[in-house]
């Protein structure tokens, strides 16, 4: 699956969104609708997206929004991802480098931020996120939102 920040060319129910400043990028991803029932489902877990950014960017933090507030309020929230990587990728996706490996914790609040672990070599214009695992549901994992946070790079910044 992979999503173009900033264009509507996202396959199946997702889209994407990018509101870009002098030093942060932030890629949305998904379903502008974050009601309940609009995340991006899939089956069970080791699923993966690919998060095309608009510019390079050297990327600090992902955000991971699995549920909403109301709709943990209603039980089950075992299709949280639990364990995921973040790697990014050079433009023909040939080379990836590894960013970060985390866990979500569903006793947080629902938006959880994670600092990228690794020094970042370069800059990346894809980002991949990869779901290793989520909190016990067997048929499916949800999302609703990815942010991707970084400096923006100008040209031979990269």
């Amino acid at each position: 699956k992979h999503c173009a920040a900033g264009a509507s060319g996202c396959t199946g129910s997702s889209t994407g969104h990018v509101t870009p400043s002098p030093t942060t990028a932030l890629a949305l991803c998904f379903q502008l609708d974050i009601s309940p029932a609009y995340c991006w489902p899939f089956q069970a877990f080791q699923r993966q997206v690919v998060i095309r950014l608009p510019t390079q960017v050297r990327p600090t933090a992902i955000t991971v929004q699995p549920y909403l507030k109301k709709s943990s309020a209603l039980g089950d929230i075992s299709n949280a991802p639990r364990d995921f990587t973040v790697s990014g990728e050079d433009e023909e996706g040939e080379e990836e480098t590894l960013l970060g490996m985390f866990s979500y914790d569903i006793e947080k609040e629902p938006t959880q931020t994670f600092p990228l672990q690794n020094e970042l070599p370069r800059a990346f214009r894809l980002i991949r996120l990869v779901i290793q695992s989520n909190w016990g549901k067997s048929g499916y994992t949800c999302i609703y939102r990815v942010q991707v946070h970084g400096k923006i790079m100008g040209i031979g910044q990269a």
